[in-house]
């Protein structure tokens, strides 16, 4: 499924679901709850295209916002999981190249699959370059099922509930008191009949960002960019407070979410449902018409704010048919346009999500946003806060890489990591090289040059954005609960959290950080399983996929893995072979998927 700002990627490929903005930032599409992906249900008359992943003919809708990220999702093939995605486009005369790297879990023997799958899209894609950073799938998981469930190696429908539980206290318990309003809270601006609009997929539960834009007779433009304050509910110290921490930042499975403000705030009083008043932080500048995007002036209110219009991403926007905010979305669409030019003046490789102007305009106003609530912050409170920061890899980075590049026989030089096509080559070579010596480095230089920020109260940029500031400031992060907190207690003139604390909490979800992609995995993972369960006696359509002495594997359409053929059979099984199976179970020594040869 989906992640916005983060908008993040569905480890399960089969059925389809998920994924951005630029180096080491929140990407601009959502999760589950927020945007969920593309159905494998698609109308007939829909175009074929070619399915990479098995060589047949699947139907795969083209919506205007349809990106290569979609197309990865439902043509990788099964037996790979597809942990994260970003997507990065670097200007190239009048056409685009667009890096593209997976963090992916390959199984040794899918290699040559993923070599000829990648091959395929490569050639459907001449201006793309698909990159593999190999990630391990934890053997803890494993572990830690096959010790709740030590007298059966077979997990059957009665293993649900018991992976309801496990789902339900991933986090620990959320506080038990129910969440109620501050008996002062702070005064507020009118701004409810500002025509502020939420750009997100229709089943978003947490909106919690509107966007506002209106052009002047001067000609420049205002830019108006809500975040839902939430600090009426959670104060600092806490139990919510200290729930928020621990979660550090959503987690969206394939039917459920794990929010740092708990399951009371979130799509609740937490987020901008349509036509209902919400206190919000209301960031507002004065952008000049000029393609250098330089904020005339740029100022922090604090507003009740209505969303007036809810605006899918991927359907194109019909002006004739929303006359009301007709004039909102030229304005943000001229707005979008300098804050691109100027984006890309700073840095030659961007991280884009979605393939719409409505994508562009959410990635390109929360940047401009953010970033302008860091300088206040730095500038005018001079109050400590949570910077995500992204440094510039040292010199010594760069030697290093490059001594241990020779010693595989790869030329380069330092002044090849100035360039993102020579990084591209580079990290291309690394991959064929297949050793694990190669796939350590490219691991390395990814995470570094692309993939990497962290938490700091010292401001120290953000150089894949090259900006001089960036802070989170919405609630789905805990570091934005925190910024948000700072600002409550500066605009209130109480005591801020200090500096030690602020430097405490960055260094916790530094240390999350790094389990992230595991809790998310285990999330998805165990529904994933749960939902599978319930189908156990169920039969499938599926395809021999190898086989062997003992034991012969099927590629089943909706399970991410092949399954196992474990029943005997007469007759012998030929790859490529259609069979009906059965759905026995899940084993737990495998970690995969039973299935029995039946006949019909």
């Amino acid at each position: 499924m989906l992640d916005r700002d983060k908008r993040t990627v569905s480890i399960e490929p089969q059925p389809p679901s998920t994924s951005a903005s630029v180096a080491g930032v929140a990407p601009t599409h959502r999760s589950a709850h927020s945007r969920s992906a593309p159905s494998d249900q698609v109308p007939a008359q829909e175009p074929a295209t070619k399915d990479l992943s098995i060589g047949i003919q699947r139907r795969i809708p083209k919506k205007p916002s349809y990106t290569i990220i979609d197309e990865i999702k439902q043509t990788i093939p099964a037996g790979l999981e597809l942990h994260r995605a970003y997507r990065y486009q670097l200007p190239i005369l009048a056409r685009k190249f667009e890096l593209v790297v997976l963090k992916l879990y390959v199984p040794p023997q899918l290699e040559p699959a993923l070599a000829t799958w990648r091959r395929a899209l490569e050639e459907l894609h001449p201006m793309t370059t698909v990159l593999i950073n190999r990630v391990e799938v934890d053997q803890n998981l494993q572990n830690h099922l096959r010790s709740r469930f030590r007298h059966t190696e077979l997990l059957t429908e009665s293993a649900r509930p018991v992976l309801e539980e496990i789902l339900s206290k991933l986090f620990g318990t959320q506080p038990e008191a129910p969440v109620s309003t501050r008996l002062d809270p702070p005064l507020r601006e009118n701004l409810r009949d500002v025509p502020f609009i939420a750009i997100d997929r229709p089943d978003t539960i947490d909106r919690e960002d509107l966007i506002h834009g209106e052009k002047k007779s001067d000609g420049s433009f205002i830019l108006r960019v809500a975040f839902i304050d939430i600090t009426d509910h959670i104060r600092p110290h806490s139990a919510a407070d200290r729930y928020a921490l621990r979660v550090g930042s959503t987690l969206y499975g394939r039917n459920r979410a794990i929010s740092p403000v708990g399951s009371q705030l979130f799509g609740g009083a937490g987020t901008f449902k349509l036509g209902e008043l919400r206190p919000a932080w209301v960031v507002e500048s004065r952008i000049s018409p000029d393609k250098d995007a330089q904020t005339v002036s740029c100022k922090i209110r604090r507003a009740w704010v209505k969303n007036h219009s809810n605006l899918d991403p991927n359907e194109p926007f019909d002006m004739r048919s929303q006359p009301d905010i007709a004039r909102t979305i030229s304005a943000l669409a001229e707005i979008t346009r300098i804050l691109e030019h100027s984006r890309t003046s700073r840095s030659p490789m961007i991280r884009v999500e979605g393939a719409g102007t409505a994508s562009r305009i959410v990635a390109e106003t929360m940047i401009e946003a953010k970033r302008r609530l860091a300088h206040y912050f730095d500038r005018h409170l001079k109050t400590s806060a949570v910077y995500r920061v992204h440094k510039k890899p040292s010199a010594s980075d760069i030697e290093s890489w490059c001594t241990a590049l020779h010693q595989l026989k790869i030329p380069a030089n330092g002044a090849d990591f100035d360039s993102p096509l020579s990084v591209a080559g580079i990290l291309r070579s690394l991959e064929e090289h297949s050793s694990h010596s190669a796939r350590s480095l490219s691991n390395s230089i990814l995470d570094t040059l692309l993939l990497r920020s962290t938490y700091s109260v010292k401001n120290d940029g953000h150089w894949g954005l090259r900006l001089d500031a960036y802070l989170e400031i919405k609630p789905r992060d805990a570091a934005g609960l925190a910024n948000q907190l700072q600002l409550d207690a500066s605009m209130r003139r109480m005591d801020n959290l200090s500096q030690d604390e602020m430097g405490r909490r960055a260094t916790i979800l530094n240390d999350k950080r790094w389990a992230r992609d595991e809790r998310n995995y285990k999330l998805r993972f165990l529904e994933m399983l749960s939902e599978k369960l319930a189908l156990v006696g169920d039969l499938f359509l599926g395809e021999v996929a190898r086989t062997g002495e003992d034991l012969s594997y099927c590629h089943v359409q909706g399970f991410s893995k092949w399954g196992i053929i474990i029943q005997p059979i007469k007759e012998q099984l030929m790859v490529g072979d259609l069979i009906a199976l059965k759905l026995l179970g899940f084993n737990l020594k495998s970690m995969r998927f039973e299935f029995q040869v039946v006949q019909l």
